[in-house]
């Protein structure tokens, strides 16, 4: 069973030496900025498979032991998601209640939020593909502000 090997790996330094590196970078960070393009109205598998390495349960939390969310072993820390979208806007916004950006995808969020870490405004441009590079400049613009302002 997974979280049993994943659980074991963590009592025992049993992880990867490239899985170890990330989770360092993790321990280290106080905000976390995932970057990605939408692949399939979604992260794309190799940030997937990331998340179920790395994220793992006795690092990041722990089911059995009730820590997840608010006891979630990176509580206190923050991240971010920015990414980029072939789609209108409206398209992400047709799964939640409202435009809150902290819960835009709601998949990723969720299980962001599952490891303890709190969700901040995303970043996203809409319709990339099609992008003059006046409005790629604006955006960045905006993505600077956004950043100097955590």
């Amino acid at each position: 069973m997974p979280v049993l090997e994943q659980l074991n790996a963590s009592k025992t330094d049993g992880f990867a030496s490239d899985i170890k590196a990330e989770m360092e970078k993790i321990e280290w960070a106080d905000l976390i900025i995932f970057q990605f393009p939408i692949w399939y109205e979604t992260m794309p598998a190799l940030l997937k498979a990331w998340f179920e390495r790395v994220l793992a349960h006795g690092f990041a939390h722990n089911i059995l032991e009730g820590k997840v969310n608010d006891q979630g072993f990176l509580k206190g820390k923050k991240a971010m998601l920015s990414f980029t979208a072939g789609s209108e806007k409206e398209s992400f916004y047709n799964d939640i209640s409202s435009e809150d950006k902290t819960k835009l995808l709601p998949p990723v969020t969720k299980a962001l939020r599952f490891t303890g870490l709190k969700v901040i405004d995303s970043f996203a441009v809409f319709n990339a593909m099609p992008l003059s590079e006046d409005d790629a400049e604006k955006a960045f613009d905006e993505y600077k502000k956004l950043l100097n302002n955590i």
